[in-house]
């Protein structure tokens, strides 16, 4: 379990490309589905190696539609011939087949009787919309006449609200729906949401169907459909039935002669909104300038930051996906109408090193949740902050995000001005500074102590089914101290730099009683217990026989410096235990069972989330600790054994397309689904994942001071590069190992610096550290 590298290919299965990221697929049946997301404000799709999958409209109403095929269908007319550009629904053999997954677009290239094929689609930056173009290539020695059908579903709403139609004047197929809803008063509301569902191309079309069940002949999708037996669609109109958009094109092709041909399928408010886009997207030059603007605006976080270590394949994964990743987290709230406030803070911690502009406005709207007791609710529904049983649920590690996340941002913007401004109060129209309401957190939670000293569990701590322990008011949790003395730390930090030495005392003095009971309370002889239930019993103990040690307690106590030196070498070797090839588990052994004094998450499968399995999040605290302690090595095993590429865990049998960081990993070792990912792309895990590498494993480290050099690199890496923007200066910073024992030495623009803080103001810095 020493791997520090990750693979970039495997057998017939896959190639990651590590120039720009690109996943090639050399196969129609992966492990399991291996989707693709791709997504604007407006509009959310994924897309599967067979071009298969859901798709989400943002804008409101949001919902899902409900059919998730996207079927081009190729007939031969000679030979009557007939097969899908992507595989499905007829899942005929192709002579070759290859989808390729970019952070921007997917593509699906094939060839089958002489006919070379290139179907590509992507969402462009904004609108309900997404765009497709089909490539047909006669690679034969003879002329080819083919009809080409391609087909979408229209379903939104049900077929009792469906209206829709094909307009051959228009060469356009329309599906009109009005929103569910119960009051009078909503009419005015919905009435001028998007509701027209299209699809036109850029050529036109011999003939066109509106209604699902003609097109298709019958209820089954895989037989060829009764439009391309009969070489027409019907045209006739869908009423009361359930909508599909399809066109269908006649294209005779000389050898070796292509036909490229754009769709555009999207949503609308009006039939002229429509006919606009028709103008405007008139060609296939059109499409490509709009994928264009998709490869630009990807490219202005790449401009921000980006990484190069020895391993070219976490540089494309960091560069590529794991930005988009964490982009799609905190610009579309995890595609979530609920949130807990400590995803989203999480999420903008991330977002800020790609953008800190954007994610200071996006905190400026978080922090006014607070209530002026300092008391953060952890669930909101979107659109209304009072509705639904999560949102009463008492979790009282809110707080605790509000100040670590609001400083680390702060941070990337190179300042603490913002700190100064006023946002107010969910429950009060009293004005305070920012600051202010980071102190009136930290002085709730201390507040918000049990028996022991130690802060109260509530409903949960951070491993959210914790629900047991603190169901009468009086359970404690050992993580939520050791992560409030992590908060009073950096809170005290800056209280010092801007010269509030009252409060600097007073949280020095908080930090240092949160040390003791942590010392006195928390320790069982081995490792940190998990706390203690109502009755005042320890939990997380080696007298447990399931849930004897949970990781967060550990490794959260390093990062506050809490446990002695002498303990030191116990609590790693406790951690040692749960370290698996695919990385460390969450708590370990797996509950089975119910066990009232836990709760929720005794009952929830063994080895998966919270229960016991690999949950990638809390290995990237892991890893931020083991930086804490300088040990690079331990930090990027656990990075990459987190990532699907993992050698050890490789996409064969982690079962996931290696193109995001997942929840989390089965932790079962003993059995045949160990390793296997939960396949689900929202994750704390990507935000810290990009924090730890930037600023702990390559130590260049965002203050408002300036950027911060303290390298924690791993003994594999002798030399990595990493490209940042901060403030209104770029850096270009090289890492390189010096000899045994030389001090670090620092040179900006050729001259050597003495101060470990790089200068700013300047457009540019070349940078050169040797350590």
């Amino acid at each position: 379990m020493n791997n520090t590298s990750l693979i970039s290919k495997e057998a017939e299965l896959f190639d990651f490309h590590t120039n720009d990221g690109a996943l090639h697929i050399h196969t129609a049946n992966p492990p399991a589905s291996w989707k693709n997301y791709l997504f604007n404000p407006d509009y959310y799709i994924e897309l599967d190696q067979c071009a298969q999958g859901r798709t989400r409209m943002l804008q409101a109403p949001a919902r899902d539609l409900p059919s998730i095929y996207r079927y081009f269908y190729v007939k031969d007319e000679s030979t009557d011939d007939c097969w899908n550009l992507t595989v499905q629904p007829l899942n005929k053999q192709m002579d070759h087949y290859e989808a390729i997954h970019s952070p921007s677009h997917c593509t699906y290239a094939g060839r089958r009787a002489g006919i070379e094929s290139n179907v590509r689609g992507f969402v462009p930056v904004s609108g309900s919309r997404e765009l497709w173009t089909v490539r047909l290539t006669n690679t034969s020695s003879e002329a080819r006449k083919l009809a080409l059908f391609t087909v979408f579903p229209f379903e939104d709403g049900g077929p009792m609200r469906s209206n829709a139609w094909y307009s051959p004047e228009e060469s356009t197929c329309y599906s009109h729906f009005f929103p569910h809803h119960l009051h009078y008063r909503d009419y005015e509301r919905l009435k001028d949401k998007h509701t027209l569902r299209f699809m036109f191309s850029t050529e036109q079309a011999t003939s066109g169907e509106s209604n699902e069940r003609i097109f298709f002949g019958g209820p089954s999708f895989h037989t060829i459909p009764a439009a391309v037996r009969n070489g027409q669609c019907s045209g006739k109109p869908c009423l009361s039935e359930f909508p599909v958009g399809a066109l269908h094109h006649d294209i005779e092709l000389a050898p070796n002669e292509s036909k490229e041909i754009g769709f555009f399928v999207g949503m609308e408010r009006s039939e002229a909104d429509v006919a606009a886009l028709r103008k405007e997207f008139c060609s296939v030059a059109a499409f490509d300038a709009a994928l264009e603007r998709v490869l630009s605006a990807e490219a202005n976080y790449r401009d921000q930051l980006s990484i190069e270590t020895p391993d070219s394949t976490l540089n494309a994964f960091f560069n590529h996906w794991l930005q988009k990743q964490i982009v799609f987290q905190s610009r579309l709230n995890r595609l979530a109408g609920g949130f807990p406030i400590r995803n989203q803070l999480q999420d903008c911690l991330g977002f800020a090193l790609l953008d800190p502009t954007a994610a200071l406005d996006y905190l400026r709207t978080r922090i006014p949740l607070q209530n002026a007791d300092g008391y953060l609710r952890q669930w909101w529904s979107a659109g209304d902050g009072n509705q639904g049983d999560v949102c009463a649920l008492n979790y009282l590690d809110g707080g605790i995000w509000l100040v670590i996340c609001t400083i680390i941002i702060a941070n990337q913007n190179g300042s603490y001005d913002f700190l100064n401004e006023s946002l107010g109060f969910h429950d009060s129209n009293e004005k305070a500074t920012v600051l202010d309401n980071l102190i009136r957190a930290v002085d709730r939670l201390a507040i918000d102590r049990g028996s022991h000293g130690l802060c109260l569990f509530g409903d949960g701590d951070w491993t959210d089914p914790i629900n047991g322990p603190g169901r009468k008011g009086l359970g404690e949790s050992t993580w939520t101290t050791c992560a409030l003395g992590v908060a009073v730390q950096m809170l005290t930090e800056v209280l010092g730099e801007l010269g509030h030495l009252e409060q600097v005392k007073r949280f020095q003095e908080l930090d240092q009683t949160l040390r003791q009971v942590i010392d006195q309370h928390c320790w069982n002889g081995s490792w940190l217990i998990t706390g203690y239930d109502d009755d005042g019993v320890s939990l997380g103990t080696p007298g447990d026989t399931e849930g004897k040690i949970f990781l967060n307690s550990q490794t959260w106590a390093i990062m506050a410096g809490y446990i002695r030196e002498e303990r030191m070498p116990s609590v790693l070797k406790a951690i040692q235990s749960m370290e698996t090839e695919a990385g460390a588990l969450l708590l370990a052994p797996a509950f089975t069972d119910w066990n009232e004094r836990w709760g929720r998450i005794s009952i929830k499968q063994p080895g998966t989330s919270e229960n016991g399995s690999i949950y990638c999040h809390a290995g990237m605290f892991k890893a931020y600790a083991d930086c804490f302690l300088g040990d690079g090595s331990s930090a990027l095993r656990e990075l990459l054994r987190n990532l699907p590429l993992n050698a050890d865990n490789p996409p064969s049998r982690n079962s996931q397309a290696p193109i995001f960081v997942p929840n989390y990993y089965y932790g079962l070792t003993d059995t045949c689904e160990f390793g296997v990912s939960s396949r689900h792309h929202s994750t704390g895990t990507a935000p810290w994942m990009l924090w730890v590498m930037v600023e702990s494993i390559l130590g260049i480290r965002a203050t408002a001071s300036g950027l911060q050099v303290a390298p924690c690199m791993p003994d594999e890496w002798d030399h990595a590069k990493l490209h940042r923007q901060f403030r209104s200066s770029s850096y270009d910073i090289e890492l390189k190992r010096g000899a045994t024992d030389q001090p670090l030495q620092i040179n900006v623009n050729g001259q050597v610096i003495e101060d470990t803080c790089l200068p700013f103001g300047e457009p540019h810095y070349d940078v050169s550290i040797t350590f």
